[in-house]
């Protein structure tokens, strides 16, 4: 464990442990919602997407949580530009219908 490690001052171990809880990461869908989350903040806070870079950032939501995988800026892009095209389509599909 990580305390026998440190006890023993074994280095190599302490460093394979700590990579091995940065690998972890969450099931698809508690990412997804976590995602989701991130970008509802940026939009809401009207941030640049550059943020989810800043390693303050990231420092402040691994601290909530250390296994979620902050996105980067271009993720956010085309996840942000893909929800406003399918907001469009919906809404002139709605139009359509009421003619």
């Amino acid at each position: 464990s990580y305390l026998e490690a440190l006890q023993k001052g074994d280095h190599n171990l302490i460093s394979s442990i700590i990579e091995e809880e940065n690998s972890k990461s969450h099931p698809y869908s508690k990412q997804e919602s976590l995602t989701k989350n991130v970008i509802g903040f940026v939009i809401g806070t009207v941030q640049t997407l550059s943020i989810v870079e800043n390693k303050d950032f990231i420092k402040m939501i691994n601290g909530f949580d250390l296994y979620y995988k902050v996105p980067c800026s271009k993720t956010l892009k085309d996840r942000i530009s893909s929800a406003y095209e399918a907001g469009i389509d919906k809404v002139k599909n709605q139009l359509l219908q009421l003619e």
